[in-house]
């Protein structure tokens, strides 16, 4: 069997830190509700007397918002490790499908960045963010390395004399 260059074990050593990074973020989110909570109670403050939530509606949407950030984070940290071993077997469409999600999670973090940078606050979350983005594009890059390519091109002929 074919073994991976150093390009390719770079950048999937970069996606398990991804992995872990994101992980970390679940943790940090889950443990630091207030935030959220406050934003919550602070828009409901906002509205007309009649339109306001009740104390039971204001949780469950809480509730709500920190069960769904966590279930995307952990579905995220999944992500990288998926195509931190698919990468690692050489498998070409995993190599499309990373640099396709690297793609939308730079969109993210810039959508993300100007709402934070306009509203205020969440610098942590941000920097938190920031770093995994440049973790992701380090880690496309040395996956499209030329050396990771051959890798890739010898393990789809690989393949292919397996088939015949």
């Amino acid at each position: 069997m074919i073994q991976p260059p150093r390009t390719l074990l770079g950048g999937v050593k970069l996606m398990c830190l991804g992995a872990a990074l994101t992980l970390f973020g679940v943790v940090f989110s889950v443990l630091n509700t207030g935030p959220v909570h406050a934003s919550i109670v602070n828009s409901n403050t906002k509205r007309a007397v009649a339109d306001r939530l009740t104390p039971a509606q204001i949780e469950t949407i809480f509730h709500g918002r920190v069960i769904t950030a966590a279930v995307i984070g952990v579905l995220g940290a999944l992500l990288w490790v998926a195509m931190a071993v698919f990468n690692r077997r050489g498998r070409t469409w995993a190599r499309y499908v990373a640099s396709g999600l690297c793609a939308f999670s730079v969109i993210s973090f810039l959508y993300t960045a100007s709402a934070v940078l306009s509203q205020g606050g969440g610098q942590l979350g941000l920097a938190v963010s920031a770093l995994n983005v440049a973790i992701g594009v380090g880690a496309i890059v040395l996956i499209w390395r030329h050396e990771s390519s051959d890798y890739y091109e010898a393990r789809m002929n690989e393949g292919e004399v397996a088939t015949q």
